[in-house]
C-alpha cells in the first residue's frame, strides 16, 4: 500500500512542472514581444521617401573617412556585405561594372564591409580586386542603423539623401540597373 501514494504524486508534480514551465515560457514569450514593439522603428525596415541615415566611415587604402553627406547629388547605391557570404562577393564585382558604366551620370557605389574586426582578413581580399568605387569599414554599426538583417543587402539613395529602394539578398544585375537608371532619370 506504500507506493499507491507516490504513484499518486508523480502526476501531480510533473503537471505543477509542466504549469510552472507554460507559465514561464508564456511570460517570456511576452517580454519578447514587448520589446519587439518598443523597437518596431528599429526592426521595421526603411522605406521609400526616408531620410537614409547619415554615416562617416573609413575607406579602405586610404587614410580619409567618407561620409555619405558628400555624396549629397549623386545616385548612391550602399552595399552591405562580408566576406564571408558568397552572394556578396559575387555581387560586387558586378556592382562594380555597374559604378564604372554609370559614374559619369552622378551614380557611385559605396561597397560597406560589416567586418571592421576583422580588418586584414578584408584587406587581403580587396588586395587583388581593384574597384574603382569606395570600400567603407563599417566602425559604427551603420548596418544596424540601415537595419542589416541578412547580407548582402543593398540600399539605393537618390540625389537627395532619400531612401528609394531596399534590396535583400543577391539581386541581378539587370534588375540591379534598371533602379539604379530609373533613380538617374528622376527628376
Amino acid at each position: 500500500m506504500t507506493s499507491q501514494p507516490q504513484t499518486r504524486r508523480r502526476p501531480r508534480l510533473e503537471t505543477s512542472a509542466g504549469v510552472v514551465l507554460l507559465v514561464v515560457l508564456g511570460f517570456s514569450l511576452a517580454l519578447g514581444a514587448l520589446d519587439a514593439f518598443r523597437r518596431r522603428d528599429e526592426l521595421s525596415p526603411l522605406l521609400p521617401g526616408d531620410v537614409a541615415p547619415a554615416f562617416t566611415l573609413p575607406r579602405y587604402a586610404a587614410a580619409e573617412k567618407l561620409s555619405l553627406e558628400s555624396q549629397r547629388g549623386r545616385v548612391v547605391l550602399l552595399d552591405f556585405w562580408a566576406t564571408w557570404c558568397p552572394p556578396c562577393l559575387r555581387e560586387l564585382p558586378e556592382l562594380g561594372r555597374l559604378h564604372d558604366d554609370l559614374q559619369a551620370r552622378g551614380f557611385t557605389v559605396l561597397a560597406i564591409n560589416r567586418e571592421p574586426e576583422d580588418r586584414p582578413k578584408v584587406e587581403a581580399y580587396l588586395r587583388g580586386r581593384p574597384f574603382a568605387f569606395p570600400v567603407l569599414f563599417d566602425t559604427e554599426n551603420t548596418g544596424e542603423r540601415y537595419r542589416v538583417v541578412s547580407l548582402p543587402m543593398t540600399v539605393l539613395v537618390d540625389r537627395n539623401g532619400r531612401v528609394v529602394r531596399q534590396f535583400m539578398g543577391y539581386t541581378e544585375p539587370d534588375v540591379m540597373r534598371a533602379a539604379v537608371t530609373q533613380a538617374l532619370d528622376a527628376p
